[in-house]
């Protein structure tokens, strides 16, 4: 599916905007992208709704809460979204280093298993995002919400500024997000250094241009 176009959906997938509550009106729609916080955020919000009475629904084929659905129909439209969105330097090595790119790729093979995060960086930035692993997919190629919706963009980076301030949006409890959004190996500013060179730091700030303008990062390509 195009998941840069609108898409109404019941189901608690990343890269598309989850109904977390029942009525559009009584809270924002969702959207977290797959190396994004998506799963400190999901396992919150499964909390919850078992806390609230409205647990989560999971088919027989699925055992987390990635796949799992809301226990109320998909909204024809949100009235207003919220989007959790991440660096792009920092989202894509954190795929890489949790072994995100030897997973299944839409239309074509997996990655060799001694590739090394120039051979990712080289093949995420020559494909079409359609053809691009979701954890390592463009951020503003996910998440289809209409051009009239109205969207509160929240950076992972700056978490503690919004950490309390999302969960009074859902109506959950106060602490219901972690006090940090755990999401695989670190990415250090060290470790930043040491995997891009100028070449590829360059590669994909071209790249993700889109993800920059789009969500107000300061980094341009040069």
């Amino acid at each position: 599916r195009n998941l840069a176009v609108p898409l109404a959906s019941n189901c608690a997938h990343g890269g598309v905007v989850m109904p977390v509550c029942p009525i559009p009106s009584e809270c924002p729609g969702v959207c977290v992208v797959p190396k994004g916080g998506s799963t400190a955020f999901k396992l919150a919000m499964r909390d919850e709704l078992e806390r609230a009475g409205t647990p989560l629904i999971y088919g027989p084929n699925c055992k987390r809460v990635h796949c799992a659905q809301f226990p109320w129909p998909a909204w024809p439209a949100p009235q207003s979204v919220v989007r959790i969105v991440r660096h792009p330097l920092e989202r894509l090595l954190s795929a890489y280093l949790d072994g995100k790119h030897l997973k299944a790729w839409p239309k074509i093979g997996r990655m060799a298993p001694n590739a090394s995060f120039a051979d990712l960086v080289h093949r995420v930035t020559a494909l079409p995002d359609a053809f691009v692993n979701p954890h390592l997919r463009r951020q503003s190629a996910m998440c289809g919400v209409s051009p009239s919706v109205p969207q509160r963009i929240l950076k992972l980076e700056d978490y503690n500024t919004w950490r309390s301030w999302l969960p009074k949006q859902l109506h959950w409890a106060d602490d219901a997000l972690p006090a940090t959004p755990a999401d695989g190996i670190a990415t250090t500013p060290e470790r930043v250094a040491k995997f891009y060179t100028p070449e590829l730091r360059r590669r994909v700030l071209k790249w993700a241009a889109s993800d920059l303008e789009r969500f107000g990062y300061a980094d341009r390509a040069s």
